[in-house]
């Protein structure tokens, strides 16, 4: 067996979540691609998408980063956020991905460059390169458009079905790297607004489901979240994901142990709770302790504020699953079916050429 191949790994999701996951990947030996959900319409990406009609940058943006060399010049550009003006809280790698779209003429390419200008081993693609909403309908009928919308909404109906504002189609390397994937990592991150519109985007999960001998792998989000996952436990996570994909994960991946009672506090305060253990018939658990337990960015500069947490976008960020656990594991199961097939193909080209 050739020791110089790769496994390929496909990671699907979008925000910080899925930074974890490609942080921790980048470290091993594997081909890996990381594709990234562009519905998110808030902060300063939102602005971006208002006033260019592009897709949400600031999500393929954090991705980037995280698969980057964070010592690079270009790197620290691209992580600069402005402190004062006008432009303050504005990302400058929103801007710049936003005027290459511009000097491409397509936002996908725009990312393509722009994981050149970063020197990026890991691919990184957004899921589509045109501007969409997500949506949702309510249990009570109404309709509600844009993720932040979906977030903070006073209707807390809950939700019945997610669906796209408009049919796009994904990135064609999107499709070519799911082709070719050995194991496909769906999530951590918002179920309804930042990984379920990965499936409604046309070619996606039609290539998911063509795709004969890669592993889907699910990570379950730590807590709920308000307005979206209420009362959900791992099986509800799964039920939903299983719905939109049109197939049950071959794997799921959960925390276990105790979550810090401070960031829990915190949690609790926007009606958010950890996400309860429990298992699905037709999928396999990986149960594990995962939970990072460290404060957050966001809890940092609460102390130097001083300032309590006022809005959602404030506290969503606290707990986050250790990156390096989280590769380990997945880099384990990719190994073992990944060999195990190789050795098996090999034999099998040994048989047919003694046939000969």
């Amino acid at each position: 067996m050739d020791q110089n191949i790769k496994p390929k790994i496909v990671c699907l999701g979008a925000g910080t979540g899925q930074a974890t996951v490609l942080n921790g990947l980048k470290e091993f030996n594997c081909d890996l691609t990381g594709i990234v959900n562009v519905t998110d319409n808030g902060g300063s990406s939102g602005v971006l998408r208002r006033e260019m009609g592009i897709p949400q940058p600031g999500d393929t943006r954090n991705c980037l980063q995280s698969v980057a060399d964070s010592q690079d010049l270009m790197t620290k550009i691209f992580s600069y956020r402005f402190e004062e003006g006008f432009l303050k809280g504005a990302s400058l790698g929103n801007l710049i991905l936003a005027a290459l779209t511009r000097i491409t003429g397509d936002f996908g390419e725009a990312v393509e460059k722009a994981n050149v200008l970063l020197k990026t081993e890991v691919r990184v693609y957004p899921v589509t390169s045109k501007s969409v909403d997500v949506a949702c309908e309510l249990e009570n009928g109404k309709i509600v458009r844009g993720e932040w919308d979906i977030i903070l909404r006073e209707d807390r109906s809950p939700i019945k079905r997610i669906f796209l504002t408009k049919n796009v189609y994904a990135h064609p390397p999107c499709l070519e790297a799911i082709r070719r994937a050995d194991l496909i990592v769906i999530g951590p991150g918002s179920l309804y607004t930042g990984i379920i519109p990965h499936f409604l985007t046309r070619g996606i999960k039609q290539a998911i489901l063509k795709s004969s001998h890669a592993k889907t792998v699910y990570i379950c989000n730590m807590m709920t979240q308000p307005g979206q996952t209420d009362g959900f436990k791992v099986s509800d996570h799964i039920a939903q994901v299983s719905r939109y994909l049109g197939k049950i994960p071959d794997y799921v991946i959960a925390n276990q142990n105790q979550i810090s009672s401070r960031i829990l506090r915190h949690y609790k305060e926007f009606g958010s709770v950890p996400v309860e253990l429990d298992d699905m018939e037709g999928t396999k658990m990986i149960i594990r302790s995962l939970a990072q337990n460290e404060l957050g960015e966001a809890v940092h500069l609460d102390k130097r504020s001083g300032k309590k947490f006022r809005e959602w976008s404030e506290w969503t960020h606290l707990l986050r699953h250790d990156s390096k656990k989280l590769a380990r594991i997945l880099i384990d199961l990719v190994n073992s079916k990944f060999i195990r097939e190789k050795v098996k193909s090999q034999k099998v080209k040994v048989k047919t050429t003694r046939k000969k």
